[in-house]
């Protein structure tokens, strides 16, 4: 299945490394993010 759609895991990390990013100046919001950047990152590890 080669669709020119992104992957779901990688539409995650995006949504987890942007949140990292962007939630630096508030605490607790990074740390959400690299859960959310792991989860993608383990997602696309099983293939998923």
């Amino acid at each position: 299945m080669n669709r020119p759609m992104m992957k779901a895991s990688t539409i995650v990390m995006a949504i987890g490394a942007a949140l990292t990013i962007f939630g630096l100046p508030i605490p607790g919001l990074s740390v959400i993010g690299i859960i959310i950047f792991v989860i993608g990152a383990v997602a696309r590890f099983l293939n998923f």
